[in-house]
């Protein structure tokens, strides 16, 4: 099929119109023509956008070049020939550097066909370069608009790896002078071990491959983490530039290390609770038979004392196990409305002695702070540690400085987007002047067993368990030091909601006297079991033992009138030592009981236990300990009873 071609042809021949007309269709072309012969009709019919123009060079009021130079000045690109017999070549120079697309003559048209579709593409490519040229510079002027506002670093880098363009977020990610880049080698910007990594990725994009990769440069607070995107920008048939977005990406690193963080001392914790849990069982075994040992008449004095020094090493291993299970959070809390300046006041004089006469301690404390609610030996075992910790960072003395005060923090957003009222804190700042610390040892500071200290000068629990306490009093704990200018602890405790009165009787236990009730001790451990009997049938009481929740049940259903008081551990298989009270409640009200655990995952039982003010006992236990309480629980039940 031929294609169509629309010819304005300025010419007062028509039989050399016809001869052109016909070799066009010869080389297939479908062509339609108009004929102008003077100035004012070419101006007309060049308003309806011809395909091409053809001319005769002369005519008797009008000439191809005037023809020419109106097309020029309409700024219609249309490919224009000048078709002559009497053009020389000095003239068709000239049309052609005034921009004639080509010029024949007319006894020798069999290139004809060739030269209009020769212009006719120049004209296509020349339309779409100049459409291209538009769109490139609407994209730049985008690009530098939205570039301007943007958080994420440009660059736009050419051929030479020279910088064309860059945005204000990218000389604020460098500290770079924005005024003074333009021009420079991108390279050249950058520290020499990313250089050729970075050059490759460019070469690449010149090359058409899009690419992403982090980049890692170091910061003035340590490591910086980018993304860098390689984006390139298609000219003509081109990679003529490549754009380079940056984007800052240190914050959210950091945030994923807090999560592994968090995620990793989980995991010791969980860790930490199940073998406290194991190993609080042995210590009672332990515990129960060299106490009863050392108090034997039966062994001589030698005997006594190696059962003592058994009893006492047992006690070290028990305090040991007790730090981990307040690492672990399975530690029995006693929480109570606390101001928190009276207790760093009664703890002054213990913390001076800790910390020697070298360090010198200073309070300032706020007027009317207000309470906090905790577990009063756990916030003064965080200061304490504190204390120790900064001491031991200040072996040739300084200060430690303990302030309080009340700090209100931005709480988020509601629901429907404004603005929350800020979450007031209390504030207990630690401060001292010691060594400090640098960034590998902030970031693993709280992890459990981590310790700078010489082999055994330190178990690396003391910030361990302070972290764990302040957690999960619903708190928040930071740190602030530089290698030579000390270090300060920022931790965020938030006000009791209630008021004081909400206390915890604590249990005390009476000198232990036997006595001759019937009790049922239940535990999955055997040596544990065995040991709890050995103590109660030491002190007259006769004991039933059973080794689950259901066979105590059974125990129960059989003989209800018999038991006088159940003793049963917390974590068992088949029921749990909570749902197996629950039930001896529900069929035996009056019936007292006791809860025996080394670990309590959960703050449910916790709360539990403390609502309830249910009798507990924390494995390991000594005889007298299980004893006086045994005791003090039946004498209660005994007196309510009567």
């Amino acid at each position: 099929m031929n294609n169509p071609l629309r010819i304005l042809y300025v010419e007062d021949s028509k039989i050399d119109a016809e001869l052109v007309v016909r070799e066009l269709a010869r080389a297939g072309f479908d062509p339609t023509y108009q004929l102008v012969m003077n100035e004012s009709e070419f101006a007309t019919e060049l308003q309806t956008m011809p395909d091409v123009i053809f001319s005769d060079f002369s005519l008797p009021n009008f000439d191809g070049m005037r023809a020419l130079e109106l097309l020029q000045e309409s700024k219609l690109e249309i490919p224009f020939i000048l078709i002559s017999g009497t053009l020389g070549e000095d003239l068709a120079v000239m049309s052609i550097k005034r921009g004639a697309a080509d010029y024949l003559m007319k006894d020798r048209l069999t290139r004809l066909g060739a030269a209009v579709e020769r212009a006719l593409d120049e004209q296509r490519q020349k339309i779409e370069k100049r459409q291209s040229d538009a769109a490139f510079k609407q994209s730049e002027e985008c690009l530098r608009i939205v570039s301007n506002f943007a958080r994420i670093g440009f660059v736009v880098v050419n051929a030479e790896f020279q910088l064309v363009f860059a945005n204000p977020a990218y000389s604020s990610l460098f500290s770079l002078a924005l005024s003074g880049m333009t021009g420079k080698n991108v390279l050249d910007l950058l520290p020499i071990d990313i250089q050729q990594p970075f050059r490759l990725r460019l070469e690449k994009a010149f090359a058409g491959e899009r690419s992403e990769y982090e980049l890692r440069m170091p910061g003035e607070n340590g490591q910086s983490y980018y993304v860098v995107n390689f984006e390139p920008v298609v000219y003509g048939s081109q990679n003529a530039k490549v754009v380079v977005g940056i984007m800052d990406i240190t914050a959210r690193r950091n945030t994923e290390e807090q999560l592994r963080q968090s995620q990793k001392m989980e995991a010791f914790g969980q860790l930490a609770g199940g073998i406290a849990h194991d190993f609080n069982n042995i210590l009672t075994v332990i515990c129960t038979y060299s106490s009863l040992l050392g108090h034997s008449h039966a062994l001589n004095t030698n005997e006594q004392f190696f059962a003592k020094e058994i009893e006492k090493a047992s006690q070290q291993a028990a305090d040991l196990t007790k730090r981990l299970l307040e690492f672990s959070r399975g530690q029995m809390q006693r929480p109570e409305a606390i101001n928190l300046n009276e207790l760093i006041v009664n703890t002054q004089k213990l913390l001076e002695l800790t910390l020697g006469k070298r360090v010198e301690l200073s309070l300032i404390l706020a007027p009317e702070l207000r309470q906090i609610w905790m577990d009063k030996t756990e916030l003064s075992q965080i200061l304490m540690n504190l204390a120790i910790n900064s001491r031991d960072a200040m072996p040739n003395g300084g200060r430690l400085e303990i302030k309080t005060e009340m700090m209100e923090l931005p709480h988020g957003k509601t629901e429907n987007g404004t603005p929350d009222k800020p979450e007031r804190f209390v504030l207990l700042t630690v401060s001292d002047t010691g060594n400090g610390m640098n960034e590998d040892v902030k970031k693993r500071l709280f992890e459990p067993f981590f310790t700078t200290k010489p082999v055994g000068k330190g178990t690396g629990l003391g910030l361990a368990i302070v972290h764990g306490i302040v957690c999960r009093s619903g708190g928040d704990i930071d740190v602030l030091s530089e290698v030579g200018n000390g270090t300060t602890f920022c931790i965020y405790l938030p006000p009791s909601i209630e008021d004081s009165k909400r206390t915890e009787a604590s249990i005390s236990y009476n000198r232990p006297i036997g006595g001759s009730e019937w009790i049922l001790v239940v535990d999955d451990d055997e040596q544990v079991r065995k040991a709890t009997c050995t103590i109660l049938l030491e002190y007259g009481y006769k004991v039933n033992d059973v080794e689950s929740g259901p066979k105590a049940i059974q125990a129960m259903v059989e003989f209800p009138n018999k038991i006088q008081l159940l003793i049963t551990d917390q974590l068992m298989p088949e029921m749990t030592g909570l749902q197996l009270i629950e039930e001896f409640k529900n069929r035996i009200p009056k019936i007292p009981v006791m809860l025996i655990s080394g670990f309590i995952p959960d703050s449910d039982t916790w709360n539990y236990v403390t609502t309830n003010k249910l009798n507990f006992l924390r494995k390991p236990f000594s005889p007298d300990a299980l004893a006086s309480l045994v005791r003090s629980i039946l004498n209660q039940t005994a007196e309510i009873q009567s």
